[in-house]
């Protein structure tokens, strides 16, 4: 359900951006300005058809926007209540000891090198 939801938000948003791109400028732009005149790609009648549709895709847009906030919200907890999680966890299961690696056997033992012993000064 959820990825459905998804897919129809995806698709509902690129044609929602093309539907944006495809309509004809309302001639208060700035070729109207250099005395460029405006033309119509689709006529009257399609820039009403085109006004519809992109009233309908926006609408199927924030449908899809509310119901994904909607499932998101009931779906995931917070993060702060998984690492409260972990941490309870973490609590009850016994600490397990770390062991000490025992010291290899073939090694000879050396002794440390002297240093030398500061001057005792005279007070």
């Amino acid at each position: 359900m959820f990825g459905l939801i998804i897919a129809l938000h995806i698709i509902s948003c690129i044609f929602l951006i093309l539907v944006i791109l495809i309509q004809p400028g309302k001639g208060y732009g700035l070729s109207e300005t250099f005395g460029g005149q405006t033309q119509s790609i689709f006529g009257t009648r399609a820039a009403t058809f085109m006004t519809r549709i992109t009233a309908l895709s926006a609408a199927v847009f924030l449908l899809t926007s509310l119901s994904l906030a909607v499932i998101s919200g009931k779906r995931s907890r917070s993060i702060m209540e998984r690492v409260k999680a972990e941490e309870v966890k973490k609590e009850a299961a016994p600490e397990s000891q770390e062991a000490v690696p025992p010291a290899p056997e073939n090694i000879p033992a050396t002794e440390p090198a002297s240093l030398p012993q500061p001057a005792q000064q005279n007070q």
